[in-house]
């Protein structure tokens, strides 16, 4: 692998590099580019052979993008975004993972990333101010910068039951799927978790396998995806005014420009519920239709949940009501308290603080 542009290797022979950059998934790949963009000499380092990150690891049956894919993509730059076009709402793994080798062509970076390479120590040195990297390679680098992109679920977490070394059948965990597949027909099989990998990949399993069980802890919340090309109208607006779209997103909890839910379920009739739990169905807005985004009605029906009426009554209300008022006089609304900016909305939350003597 041929040296990060301007780099140089000291008298010990580690590489020095401005930045190093462990992880080369969606987040090791901006920083690259954009580091290498801003003038830092940078290098990546990456455990597995290729680029991509979860994308890598994740080849279990049914593994596709639980957001729409639209919305799960590089926005730094409008070329990128208008050459590549995705198949479907919600893209599957090997197309997720064409998309990253894809970028990492696109924007010549593989040259700076150390591929097959595992970081085993990291250790600071005082007297030169910079990150010492050992790896399992051998090879080690000098940098001032050390930024993990690694993610938050890169480790698989083996089970803790008692009993489970005994086991003498197969194991295999989605995050670390085998590329060239599993065989699973006519075998007893049993899944622990229903998290996403497990909602995606249970379905699938279970066509293959003579007997499938399933150990959960835990039910989650899941709705049919209703999957399918990708959707025209969500599509019109990106295109219509990409820039607006997109800094929508940035200011969004999730990186999705929808507007934020202003009210909770207790709040609405069992008329009003039904239209919203059809449009989650859709992959649509978690709001009431009128909220979505580009609707006539939207900004209005906001603007009236956040300064209009209170919320309807609620049935624990009533009953604080009956002792005295003490239940929730001294907290805003539901719904007013959801218009607030965040901190606003912390200190609302936080219990009130005692001073010396106070009971």
């Amino acid at each position: 692998m041929s040296e990060a542009a301007g780099s140089r290797v000291t008298n010990g022979g580690a590489q020095e590099v401005d930045v190093a950059v462990v992880g080369a998934g969606f987040a090791g790949l901006y920083l690259l580019h954009r580091l290498r963009k801003t003038g830092f000499t940078t290098i990546a380092l990456e455990e597995a052979d290729d680029v991509g990150g979860t994308w890598y690891w994740n080849r279990y049956p049914g593994a596709r993008c639980d957001i729409q894919t639209i919305d799960y993509t590089y926005t730094f730059d409008p070329e990128l975004e208008r050459e590549w076009k995705w198949s479907e709402k919600y893209a599957t793994q090997p197309e997720i993972l064409r998309y990253l080798g894809f970028v990492a062509d696109r924007y010549d970076l593989r040259p700076d990333i150390r591929f097959n390479t595992k970081v085993t120590a990291a250790n600071w040195d005082e007297a030169t101010e910079r990150w010492l990297l050992e790896t399992d390679s051998g090879a080690t680098v000098s940098c001032r910068y050390y930024i993990m992109a690694t993610g938050c679920l890169s480790a698989p977490k083996p089970p803790e039951i008692d009993g489970v070394k005994d086991f003498s059948g197969e194991v295999y965990f989605t995050g670390r799927w085998p590329h060239q597949g599993v065989e699973l027909a006519g075998k007893r099989v049993a899944v622990i978790g229903t998290g996403s990998s497990g909602i995606q990949s249970i379905p699938l399993i279970a066509e293959q396998a003579a007997q499938l069980t399933v150990f959960q802890r835990t039910p989650n919340f899941a709705l049919p995806a209703h999957n399918g090309p990708v959707s025209a109208d969500r599509l019109a607006l990106l295109e219509g005014d990409r820039a607006s779209y997109r800094e929508q997103a940035r200011w969004s909890l999730a990186g999705v420009p929808l507007p934020q839910q202003t009210v909770v379920s207790w709040q609405l009739s069992e008329a009003e519920r039904r239209p919203v739990r059809a449009g989650m169905g859709q992959g649509r807005s978690r709001l009431h239709p009128d909220a979505v985004m580009g609707r006539p009605g939207g900004r209005r029906r906001r603007q009236r949940a956040a300064c209009g009426p209170g919320p309807r009554e609620n049935p624990r209300d009533r009953q604080g009501s009956r002792n005295g008022g003490r239940a929730h006089a001294a907290r805003p609304s539901v719904r007013r308290q959801a218009s607030l900016p965040r901190h606003q909305l912390l200190r609302h939350l936080q219990p009130p603080q005692r001073h010396a003597g106070e009971s």
